[in-house]
């Protein structure tokens, strides 16, 4: 449970951190009868189709310049992915450059 904290934390940090002043996140839990699902959406920068596929590697970061100064080591994303595994979940991810990005952790219930 610690974990899944702390890949929830990793997704709201990265909205934070990704989004410019004067944009906004919002971070929302639905459920239906077998999963509950967090998501976490913000009008940040974006994330291309290229990026998106390699986000789940340990140690990547992304080529796109406006991110290259702020900080991180490229971890947090595997992580959540690996949180999302070990529940036998899944995390996924929609973006579009300029428009911004929704991380969803779908976990499975009991």
């Amino acid at each position: 449970k610690d974990k899944l904290g702390g890949a929830i934390s990793n997704l709201i940090g990265n909205a934070i951190k990704y989004t410019s002043d004067g944009g906004s996140i919002k971070v929302r839990i639905e459920n239906d009868p077998s999963q509950i699902y967090i998501h976490v959406e913000d009008t940040g920068y974006g994330i291309s189709k290229e990026d998106i596929a390699k986000l789940g590697s340990k140690f990547y970061r992304s080529s796109d310049e406006r991110v290259q100064n702020l900080s991180g080591n490229g971890l947090g994303l595997a992580f959540a992915q690996e949180v999302a595994r070990l529940h036998s979940g899944r995390l996924t991810i929609r973006s579009e450059i300029n428009q911004g990005s929704c991380f969803t952790l779908a976990i499975p219930i009991g």
